[in-house]
């Protein structure tokens, strides 16, 4: 799937490329000693042991007590190397980054060649992310969940009962399956970090026919904002919106959360400008297939966002309503109300017009689920700042050739022939 194209000012240069499949290698070996670290430091502080080995837990009185067995692991219908990394997404450790340093903080946000006021940003942003969910691989969700390990305030994850070329299918996160309680009972995300998965189900005769492909891809992301609303979102929170095999790294999230981010401002250089230019996104490391395989193509995935500027959330009193494809409410804005048009239909109606002008202090439109993916207007992070990538696109980690056929025949950009081509 790729964005609208994108104003010349915002095309990214074309940097030398650190070797990528060396970059992912290392995300998953700082993931492993990271958890193991966290593991000893777990045991000493949380399950000291006595003589003979057998973890006890400190009670408030002082005394220590037979703490409980670890809580069972789940698996749900992962096989294989998968079930290794969703053993340590498991396991229970504290957030390691969790507190917050002035110097660590003051470096991390240099790094993004942005500021850190301390005084003003006293505690971090809360980043709710909401990704669709179907047949992915548990080696794409495993990571994505280490890699963010108590970082969101909530996750939300949206299962259609049909692929996005209108095919049915099987419910694989159900009520009362263990792929489902894995996703939201597991711990995997952070023991304060609340999972739901909610169900997105169209079964109108018209829509049938005429809903399909990248459409109703978007009809279903349009639930996430919903879940969002109820999940107490405020005008103040981040909206992060992805495909579940993309991640931002975990060092520019949290750099999100506490930075002088001047796109998470209305005025200023550099800032929103009204909801003119409020995403935030950049250059991320595609593996397809395995961390052997760096591809050499560029997305510009996922994308987070101010809540003051999305649908629902911020104050749709004061931002004009655009037109959108199809007239459908979900579908993404039609060009003359984005940045790439410079918002030609706000331009200024005077008689006589002033051609190419945008009235003095305009608002502009809010941004929906869809407008996350395909409507341009924002910054764009990496290239000329270090480091170069700041995420991850785990592509295609699939070990089941028939899986990966199958997303390929009834998935957006799907092929018919996905099935029998060599």
């Amino acid at each position: 799937q790729k964005m609208a194209a994108l104003p010349p000012k915002e095309h990214p240069k074309v940097s030398p490329r650190l070797p990528t499949n060396v970059l992912f290698i290392g995300l998953i070996l700082t993931a492993v000693i990271s958890l193991y670290v966290q593991e000893k430091v777990l045991q000493t502080h949380l399950f000291p042991h006595n003589n003979d080995g057998a973890p006890y837990a400190t009670t408030t009185n002082g005394h220590r007590q037979l703490r409980s067995s670890p809580p069972t692991m789940l698996f749900g219908d992962a096989k294989g190397s998968a079930k290794l990394l969703l053993k340590h997404a498991q396991t229970p450790r504290p957030v390691f980054d969790e507190a917050i340093h002035l110097e660590v903080e003051r470096a991390r946000c240099a790094r993004y060649k942005l500021s850190y006021t301390p005084t003003t940003n006293k505690q971090r942003r809360r980043i709710f992310w909401g990704a669709n969910i179907a047949d992915d691989s548990w080696h794409a969700i495993a990571s994505q969940a280490i890699e963010t390990h108590g970082v969101f305030h909530s996750v939300a994850f949206i299962e259609s009962n049909r692929t996005s070329m209108g095919d049915v299918r099987t419910l694989r996160f159900d009520y009362g399956s263990e792929n489902k309680q894995l996703l939201t009972e597991g711990g995997m995300f952070g023991s304060q970090t609340k999972v739901t998965v909610d169900y997105y189900v169209n079964e109108d005769p018209e829509e049938l026919e005429t809903l399909f492909s990248l459409e109703r891809e978007h009809a279903q992301r349009a639930l996430i904002i919903e879940v969002w609303k109820r999940n107490g979102m405020t005008p103040n929170d981040i909206g992060y919106l992805s495909d579940t095999d993309e991640t931002f790294s975990r060092d520019f999230l949290r750099a999100m959360q506490l930075c002088d981010v001047p796109q998470f401002v209305s005025e200023g250089k550099d800032g929103h400008n009204k909801c003119a230019a409020p995403k935030v996104y950049g250059l991320v490391a595609i593996f397809e297939g395995s961390p052997e395989c760096a591809s050499a193509e560029e997305i510009y995935h996922p994308a987070l966002m101010i809540g003051e500027c999305i649908v629902g959330i911020g104050d749709n009193t004061l931002h004009p309503k655009p037109t959108r494809h199809n007239n459908r409410e979900f579908n993404w804005r039609t060009d003359n109300y984005t940045y790439h048009t410079h918002y030609s239909a706000l331009h200024d109606k005077t008689n006589p017009p002033k051609a190419n002008t945008l009235p003095s202090n305009v608002y502009f439109p809010l941004y929906n689920a869809a407008d996350y993916r395909r409507t341009p207007g924002g910054y764009f992070y990496g290239d000329d700042h270090l480091p170069l990538y700041i995420g991850y696109h785990i592509h295609n980690f699939f070990d089941d050739m028939s899986v990966l056929r199958k997303k390929y025949k009834t998935y957006g950009h799907a092929q018919i022939n996905a099935l029998t081509k060599p």
